[in-house]
């Protein structure tokens, strides 16, 4: 593979993967939004960047940041209910998560060249959120934006136990 097409599938990724993230983190916003008459907020990258509102849902996005590959975060002033809803909102980032993945997954089969090569990097950074967040974990201190707080898996099965509050 030659210096363009090594470009060309770094930037691919670097613009596929914040989208990635973004779909993970609008999911868990959707869910809030369908079983709450709260408000939702988006933030990938960091809360300096764009904004965007529409109704009850904000996105903020800082493509400016490393960060706007890796961390995103939904937030919300209301969470559901019933159990079964909030269980839901915090399993439906990765549920976002695994369709981007398996659609990656899909086009690697017919890709070639320095797409295919950026398309097994996004195989491969889904698969990882895919299991982070589906890990019923509290992230180590080691893990930057994310250190302290609970996994999505973590927090559904706070829901799904009432053993805590699945919000935090």
């Amino acid at each position: 593979m030659d210096g363009r097409a090594i470009a060309l599938a770094v930037l691919l990724y670097a613009l596929v993967e914040p989208l990635a993230l973004l779909a993970h983190e609008l999911a868990h916003a959707a869910a809030v939004l369908a079983f709450t008459d709260g408000d939702a907020a988006v933030v990938v990258g960091s809360d300096d960047g764009w904004r965007w509102q529409r109704g009850r849902l904000s996105v903020t996005v800082d493509p400016t940041t490393t960060a706007a590959l890796w961390y995103g975060v939904f937030r919300c002033e209301t969470f559901p209910d019933r159990t079964w809803q909030a269980v839901a909102v915090p399993l439906a980032g990765p549920a976002a998560t695994l369709v981007v993945f398996l659609g990656v997954t899909a086009l690697i089969t017919v890709a070639s060249g320095a797409v295919q090569f950026a398309l097994y990097g996004l195989f491969w950074a889904e698969l990882s959120r895919l299991i982070a967040t589906l890990v019923p974990i509290q992230y180590p201190s080691w893990w930057g934006q994310y250190a302290g707080k609970p996994s999505d898996g973590r927090r559904a099965m706070a829901a799904l136990t009432a053993a805590g509050d699945p919000s935090t």
